[in-house]
């Protein structure tokens, strides 16, 4: 037989469900923006590490090969392909002229071949060469958790006025660069192959006078850029940076065109492509293994350059060319 106690049981009344929920709405909107700052943080952290991979991948293929860098990379055009590289000078009565030579894809001295195998990791060439249309595995893009992906990419393009004849294809996952199917001394068989590529050398080192400096001759060590976090799409340029308008329009020292026009395909960089994809500014590798991160206006538009030089070299934070003169 059941007992009746007489006591009721009382549920929430309608404002009470009402001030609940409106407890945990305001407790959310507080905590999500706090959860946005975390996971940001946490893919600068990711892309640290992965810029300073290469740099140990770098040390460790110079302490094998003598002190010598690998080799740069081109721009990636039908004329010049990315592994078109400079061996040398030849003057005749007088008159300079660069000694081209081209490797090819797949050599072993180019950069993007070189370091990777000091990380465990097959070459480039090995991963695009079967990617996509080969029926391999394709080439790590945007959202890959992969050391050449940068973890806050969201997009690739290629800058308005493109005159490198790169194309962006896999649906907006890779660049389409131009290289050399054969080794030779001149550019016969060109052929466009898919990269995507956050980080990439310091194309101010290697030049026709300096074709493969050594890793000491990068002094001071803690100044001299190796690796560079580039940018991947003009879009990446903050609207509201206060230098947006000179980002854009105006053409800085040493440059041919503005910032913002800049090829983006190209798997080398300085200054001109530097990224702004973290607090609007970027990470850079220095000749001695440490990583810094710099904003977009420091590398740019830096406090200490000499005025007609196209090196960028700034004694106090980042030097581009150690060959070339340095304010002091």
């Amino acid at each position: 037989m059941k007992r009746n106690t007489g006591r009721l049981v009382r549920g929430f009344t309608l404002v009470e469900l009402l001030v609940v929920i409106g407890i945990i709405s305001l407790l959310i909107s507080i905590l999500l923006p706090a959860l946005a700052k975390a996971r940001a943080a946490a893919r600068e952290v990711r892309c640290e590490s992965n810029i300073r991979q290469f740099g140990i991948g770098l040390q460790m293929y110079c302490d094998a090969n003598k002190g010598l860098l690998p080799g740069d990379s081109n721009n990636g055009s039908k004329s010049n392909p990315v592994d078109l590289m400079n061996i040398g000078t030849t003057y005749t009565g007088g008159t300079a002229t660069n000694v081209t030579y081209a490797l090819g894809w797949a050599a072993q001295e180019m950069w993007y071949n070189a370091i990777p195998p000091m990380l465990n990791l097959p070459t480039y060439y090995s991963q695009i060469s079967a990617a996509p249309t080969g029926g391999g595995a394709p080439v790590p893009t945007i959202g890959d958790p992969s050391i050449y992906i940068c973890p806050s990419l969201n997009s690739l393009n290629i800058a308005s006025g493109e005159t490198k004849n790169v194309t962006v294809g896999g649906n907006g996952g890779y660049f389409e660069i131009w290289g050399d199917s054969v080794r030779g001394p001149a550019v016969t068989t060109v052929t466009q192959l898919p990269v995507c590529m956050c980080y990439v050398p310091n194309s101010k080192i290697l030049s026709a006078t300096n074709p493969r400096p050594k890793l000491s001759q990068c002094i001071p060590s803690a100044n001299v850029a190796v690796y560079v976090e580039k940018r991947m799409d003009p879009g990446e340029i903050n609207t509201s940076d206060p230098q947006y308008n000179n980002l854009e329009n105006v053409t800085p020292l040493g440059l041919s065109a503005t910032i913002a026009s800049e090829a983006m395909g190209q798997l080398s960089s300085s200054f001109d492509r530097f990224t702004s994809r973290h607090r609007n500014g970027g990470y850079i590798c220095f000749a001695d293994g440490h990583v810094g991160w710099y904003s977009l206006d420091q590398v740019v538009y830096p406090a200490n350059i000499e005025a007609g030089v196209d090196n960028y070299n700034d004694q106090a934070n980042v030097i581009w060319n150690p060959f070339g003169t340095c304010p002091k």
